[in-house]
């Protein structure tokens, strides 16, 4: 049996689909062994798809930046765009699945 595993970060990140559980059993490893796999793979999830998102909003920063250097006022303050940012970058301390994951905007 092969266990599918997410890279995030240069780490390996193992995951299992719920039709291997029951092989997984019959191998002699453990219900807490297989929630944990479990686990490590939904958070790898999370924190790919996290990453995704924080890098999509880098044109924020440029903007704010563009419209310093042009002399402009700025669309919205670095305060907001840092506390997205931030709040993205805290997600997993709140969420451990993208099933139930609530996004800022």
């Amino acid at each position: 049996m092969h266990i599918p595993y997410l890279e995030h970060d240069g780490k390996k990140h193992w995951g299992i689909d719920t039709s291997d559980i029951d092989d997984l059993s019959r191998r002699g490893i453990d219900g807490s062994t297989v929630s944990a796999l479990e686990a490590d793979h939904c958070l790898a999830e999370l924190r790919i798809e996290r990453d995704r998102r924080m890098g999509a909003q880098d044109w924020r920063y440029q903007r704010y930046a563009r419209e310093l250097r042009l002399g402009v006022e700025p669309t919205e303050s670095i305060e907001t765009i840092d506390t997205l940012m931030q709040a993205l970058a805290n997600i997993t301390e709140t969420y451990h699945s993208l099933d139930d994951v609530v996004w800022p905007e």
